[in-house]
């Protein structure tokens, strides 16, 4: 299947809402800022990784698979105090077992962590303290190509020759089934 964001955007905000025990929101959505604490995931900058391996077609239907790994960040910000914290907690909760096979039943895999920073801005006149990670994560996708063409039929002309003289020639046909 093809990058399925909705599945994956479920499955992070499952697992960051849980090790966090925060508020957890999607950037970007117009709608107002819940109270603080809460941390709010963005996912940025989608990058295949090599190049797609385009698999033999079935022998009946003549579909090939195209499949390929694809990377992407997850943007964390959490606002509010101990936010350094709250985040060193969630980078750290990637390497659980219970959390890697969440990611695993989401086709998600965890590459790295970037490292907790500390971002805090003025707003209003006003410090707001906020913290981000970003985190690297890895999953597959799998696109179906159009009918490729099964070979059925294969129409030989054999000439044999001998010191550049024709000495046998034979026309075949072989059918694959």
């Amino acid at each position: 299947m093809a990058f399925d964001q909705s599945t994956i955007e479920n499955t992070l905000h499952a697992i960051i809402a849980s090790v966090s025990g925060k508020t957890v929101i999607w950037l970007d959505q117009n709608g107002p800022r819940p109270a603080k604490p809460y941390i709010g995931l963005r996912l940025n900058s989608l990058v295949s990784v090599g190049v797609d391996a385009v698999l033999p077609p079935d022998s009946v239907t003549g579909y090939a698979n195209i499949v390929g790994n694809r990377e992407f960040t997850l943007y964390t910000t959490y606002y509010g105090v101990n936010g350094m914290g709250v985040l060193e907690t969630v980078s750290s909760s990637f390497c659980k077992l219970a959390v890697q096979q969440l990611m695993q039943s989401a086709g998600l895999v965890f590459v790295d962590s970037f490292g907790v920073m500390n971002i805090t801005e003025l707003l209003d006149m006003q410090y707001e303290q906020r913290s981000s990670l970003d985190i690297l994560l890895r999953t597959s996708s799998v696109e179906i190509d159009q009918n490729i063409g099964v070979i059925e039929t294969v129409n030989l002309h054999k000439v044999f020759k001998k010191d550049n003289v024709e000495v046998y020639t034979k026309d075949e046909s072989i059918t694959i089934s």
